[in-house]
């Protein structure tokens, strides 16, 4: 479940994957985590990143410097306003609503 904060709600996908026990070799990210403005990211282990760095471009977009800064900002916005935690409270909240409601069909 994920509430969809952009970069907040990337962050839960992956923290998902974790209590699910899969653990990727590369997450692609895009869209939402620029806010608007075309970014992308990647994320992998150390050892895939440095050999990827020496053969291939990571996205469509090149990278900018206006849309680094509109990147850097999105994510101060994240941490500042602790729109992590707040996906998984209402993500939390929703889920035991849903659960409430199973019970009360079955």
């Amino acid at each position: 479940m994920k509430c969809k904060q952009g970069l907040a709600a990337q962050e839960a996908t992956i923290g998902v994957l974790e209590t699910q026990g899969v653990i990727p070799d590369i997450v692609t990210m895009a869209k939402g985590i620029g806010n608007g403005l075309p970014l992308g990211a990647v994320v992998t282990t150390p050892e895939i990143a440095q050999v990827m760095a020496q053969k291939i471009q990571f996205n469509t977009f090149g990278g900018n410097p206006v849309c680094s800064a509109g990147g850097l900002e999105v994510l101060r916005v994240i941490d500042q306003e602790k729109r992590q935690e707040h996906c998984a409270s209402v993500g939390s909240h929703l889920i035991g609503r849903l659960r409430e409601l199973q019970r009360s069909h079955d």
